[in-house]
């Protein structure tokens, strides 16, 4: 039989990216709707809550919103949340059955942390354990050196950074911002000291550019990270990871790694790297993805994606495992 009048389901399948959002997705509510629709949603809870030693659960389903929003207890939940819709969509096969080669992770920031434990890399304990460490110290570090996160929307990426640098060039005393994620062809956020961000914010509103402050404790990803960057790549080093079952998109390189070992090393390295999302995204199109799962609160990755390439739908586990 000749290859144009082979049957379809000969064709390879297609292939399929798992998104995992990252820290300022979490809601006052989340996983309230799960616990009585599903046993496992309550045993997770009940095991988070056992490893934190502290009632995260409650937190997540009743707030106060001031309090999820700390680094400390949303970069917990958000991991916990996720990592369980995870597991839930697998159990129910809601989940395509495309092989290794065909099946990938990404998570933007903390969500690759997700990501990891989607393609088997540790256990749910290890990583919330892992993530509870992050969070601390990245409390630690936003403590010591206060910083403010910045989008900037509705304009190139060049010409984002070249108002950046503009920017940059004109204080005397120089800014310490740096892109901090790269989102879409017209969104990226900026990182970094408190003044200065305010500052910039004020320069791209008067020049009629869009900048949204970003509802996080400090300057993520950036050089105002470093001063507990030693703790972390300790931390990271302690993990006992695992060998990968599919691969995972790296936020530094924006490329699929499946050797646990060198993943160890860009997670380390994640902490005060640039989220090289847009590059993460095209990476896993060009593969040939053609399915995503966006897992975990919101429908943040969603947003990015249309915008990326409007071609592609995102279906959201979520809603999936509620309908």
């Amino acid at each position: 039989m000749s290859d144009c009048c082979k049957d379809v389901d000969d064709a390879p399948p297609k292939g399929a990216l798992l998104l995992f959002p990252g820290q300022g997705s979490q809601y006052v509510g989340m996983g309230s709707e799960l616990v009585s629709k599903f046993p496992l949603a309550k045993e997770r809870f009940a095991e988070a809550d056992d490893i934190l030693k502290v009632n995260l659960f409650k937190t997540m389903a009743d707030g106060p919103e001031e309090v999820l929003q700390q680094t400390e207890f949303a970069q917990p939940a958000i991991f916990t949340f996720s990592t369980l819709l995870y597991d839930l969509m697998v159990s129910e096969g809601l989940l395509p059955q495309v092989g290794a080669q065909n099946m990938f992770a990404a998570g933007h920031s903390l969500g690759e942390f997700s990501a990891v434990y989607a393609a088997g890399g540790y256990s749910f304990a290890d990583g919330l354990r892992l993530v509870k460490r992050r969070s601390e110290l990245m409390a630690e570090a936003c403590r010591a050196k206060p910083g403010k996160m910045l989008a900037v929307t509705r304009v190139d990426i060049e010409v984002a950074e070249k108002r950046l640098a503009d920017f940059q060039g004109g204080l005397e005393y120089g800014a310490s911002l740096v892109l901090a994620n790269i989102n879409s062809p017209k969104q990226v956020v900026v990182s970094g000291d408190a003044c200065s961000i305010d500052a910039f914010a004020a320069h791209l509103t008067a020049e009629g550019v869009r900048a949204v402050p970003l509802k996080v404790a400090g300057a993520f990803h950036s050089p105002l990270m470093e001063v507990v960057l030693p703790e972390w790549k300790e931390a990271v080093s302690r993990v006992p990871f695992r060998p990968l079952r599919f691969p995972v998109i790296s936020n530094v390189v924006g490329e699929a790694v499946q050797e646990s070992g060198k993943l160890n090393d860009l997670l380390a390295q994640q902490l005060v790297s640039p989220v090289q999302w847009l590059k993460s995204m095209n990476f896993a199109i060009n593969l040939g993805c053609e399915k995503f799962y966006e897992i975990g609160p919101g429908r943040v990755l969603a947003g990015l994606l249309v915008k990326i390439n409007p071609s592609f739908f995102v279906q959201s586990a979520f809603t999936t495992l509620n309908a």
